[in-house]
């Protein structure tokens, strides 16, 4: 059951992303998703019995000021894009807290990994019957290095949710837009400013206290 949740969850999670972002801008869609670390800590607090102490929130609320710093973005009002953008955030909170509460089962990550590939894509397919099949050989390559990358991630990410809390293991997944932010400078030429530099040590110094203030956790083994 909870593999089914764990994938069905983050399954409609990024379904919910995706539709967000045909609907709005891409910084409002990442910034609404985003707020998936918020709901997993509530989430680890109420069902697996984390402590949740308000150093601990505080931390993630800086951190989340920190991405809205990164991606400033331009919310003129609520409509179909904004609820799907934070229903995304909502299911990505739920499937980090399956995430976690597998780990504790001693769950392997390639099997939770696994699972999550095959119900999000019986899930997708439906959705794909338009442009299902790429027809540039340069975006047959791009598709792969994401495919290989989002695994890599993937199996790093569940299973440092063996090691840390749920509230600390969800802050840690915000430095992905510190990191997407320094590629896209230094690779893709995008621009650069003083708020989206002070967002992101926001966003890593923010980590780094909660990181440290985190009490070890023993391996469940």
């Amino acid at each position: 059951p909870l593999l089914l949740l764990r994938g069905l969850s983050s399954g409609i999670s990024i379904i919910l992303f995706f539709y967000a972002m045909s609907k709005i801008s891409f910084a409002n869609a990442t910034v609404l998703c985003y707020t998936n670390p918020i709901f997993a800590a509530v989430l680890g607090a109420m069902f697996l019995k984390e402590k949740l102490d308000l150093k601990t929130v505080a931390l993630i609320i800086t951190a989340f000021a920190g991405i809205i710093l990164v991606l400033k973005p331009d919310f003129t009002g609520t409509g179909p894009g904004e609820a799907a953008g934070l229903l995304a955030g909502f299911f990505g909170g739920i499937g980090s807290a399956a995430t976690r509460r597998l780990r504790e089962k001693n769950e392997s990550s390639f099997a939770v990994v696994f699972y999550f590939y095959i119900y999000s894509s019986l899930m997708a397919l439906p959705l794909s019957y338009k442009g299902l099949m790429p027809d540039a050989p340069e975006a047959w390559l791009l598709i792969c290095a994401i495919a290989v990358l989002i695994t890599l991630a993937l199996l790093f990410s569940i299973s440092g949710y063996k090691y840390c809390s749920l509230a600390t293991g969800s802050a840690l997944s915000l430095l992905v837009v510190v990191f997407s932010y320094i590629c896209g400078v230094l690779f893709l030429g995008e621009p650069s400013g003083l708020l989206s530099i002070l967002g992101a040590c926001l966003i890593v110094f923010a980590n780094l206290f909660i990181i440290m203030k985190e009490k070890k956790i023993p391996a469940v083994e």
